[in-house]
């Protein structure tokens, strides 16, 4: 398996444009994902400006 760095952020968005970053994560532990993924729902599921981000790229 390869080693892999996975980061949550969220994201307030105005005019179209990101305008401040409000919280980031990173784990590189696939299992944790679902995790960090369900605290950010329930921190932004009722925010309409706020994006966020999910990525994945190999670990160094």
């Amino acid at each position: 398996m390869v080693a892999a760095l996975y980061s949550v952020s969220a994201v307030r968005i105005e005019n179209g444009e990101r305008a401040a970053l409000l919280r980031f994560d990173t784990t590189t532990e696939l299992p944790d994902l679902p995790e960090l993924l369900a605290a950010y729902a329930a921190d932004y599921a009722d925010q309409d400006d706020v994006l966020v981000d999910v990525s994945a790229a190999p670990a160094a």
